[in-house]
């Protein structure tokens, strides 16, 4: 009859891909295993469990250097980051300094234009009296002119004025 050697190591054998390892089929003795049967087996043991160990420690050793690598990374992508950001704010600031002034400027030229449609509004008002009061004078002087050409004085004159203007023509 034989029997399956298995020991509590075989679940390390699982992450190993070619173990070193083998179980060992024996014959089932009367007096039980050998002594050099049970070294055998325990140096078999702890040759997988060694093993098994390095690998461990290997594979710790490589997420070890790859969490450090990855945490410089990370520092460094958040350097560029607050950097970015501390760009971004400085030329956010200049920004809104610069909107600040052009709207102050902006403000000024729309009083200065307010003011200047003030004072076109008062010319103009000005000029429109000042139109009225010239269209006034000119009707008062030309009934002036008509009242003093419809004058019997002007009939009576208007012969001596003809030749007046006749003679001075000779």
């Amino acid at each position: 009859m034989s029997k399956v050697m298995a020991s509590k190591f075989d679940r390390y054998l699982v992450l190993e891909r070619n173990p070193a390892y083998r179980p060992v089929v024996a014959e089932d003795k009367v007096g039980g295993y050998s002594a050099e049967d049970v070294n055998r087996l325990l140096l078999d043991a702890e040759q997988i469990f060694d093993a098994q160990l390095r690998k461990v420690e290997e594979r710790a050793r490589s997420l070890r250097v790859t969490l450090a690598t990855r945490e410089r990374e990370l520092a460094d992508l958040a350097n560029l980051a607050d950097q970015r950001s501390n760009a971004a704010e400085a030329e956010l600031t200049a920004r809104a300094s610069q909107l600040e002034e052009q709207a102050g400027a902006l403000a000024k030229l729309e009083a200065e234009l307010k003011a200047g449609a003030a004072a076109l509004a008062r010319q103009k008002d000005e000029s429109a009296l000042e139109q009225q009061q010239q269209a006034g004078v000119i009707a008062d002087l030309e009934q002036t002119l008509c009242d003093m050409r419809a004058s019997r004085s002007w009939r009576l004159t208007r012969p001596l004025r003809w030749l007046a203007r006749g003679r001075g023509r000779g």
